[in-house]
């Protein structure tokens, strides 16, 4: 004889089971919520410590600094494992990638030779969601002014500011390079 329908037993089993997959799928999706929330909130609480560091250590070695279309360059001594250690050059490059119509990460790439050419030999990504950058350097008084769009040398003191897509101020940091 052929059965027709279910069981209740079955109806709830089959409920039972579905409701242990909904429980582990919600604990699931808040645990990666809260460690999004957790990641943002560590990375707005450093991202001053870790773009002062590195652009502390790009500055210190740069030989000239350029800003030219919103890309801020620089040229600094090539690493040692870099075209066998025979004194190149490399450029690092700044500069906004749009991800979305009012956000953008800010980029660092490392290119081999005196321009920003070719295929980049590093690209790391420094920062998320974010708006606008500007990059200036600060003369002798503090006031600041505007980075060359050709290479040019090295400012003492160097000011960013970053506008996070939450923030409605920017993030402003000076760095004292010399």
């Amino acid at each position: 004889m052929i059965r027709k329908g279910m069981t209740l037993l079955e109806v709830v089993v089959a409920l039972s089971l579905s409701a242990l997959m909904l429980i582990a799928l919600n604990g699931v999706l808040s645990g990666l919520f809260r460690q999004k929330k957790r990641s943002t909130e560590i990375q707005h609480r450093e991202w001053a410590y870790e773009l002062d560091r590195v652009f502390w250590n790009d500055l210190a070695q740069a030989r000239g600094v350029a800003l030219n279309d919103g890309v801020l360059t620089m040229t600094v001594p090539a690493a040692m494992h870099w075209n066998n250690g025979q004194g190149t050059v490399q450029s690092v490059a700044y500069q906004l990638i749009s991800t979305s119509k009012d956000h953008s990460r800010l980029t660092r790439s490392v290119y081999l030779g005196q321009e920003p050419k070719g295929k980049p030999l590093m690209t790391q990504t420094l920062l998320w969601d974010i708006r606008r950058a500007t990059f200036e350097r600060v003369d002798d008084q503090g006031n600041n002014q505007p980075l060359p769009r050709e290479l040019g040398p090295t400012p003492r003191a160097f000011r960013y500011q970053l506008w996070v897509a939450d923030d409605l101020s920017p993030r402003s940091n000076q760095i004292l390079v010399r």
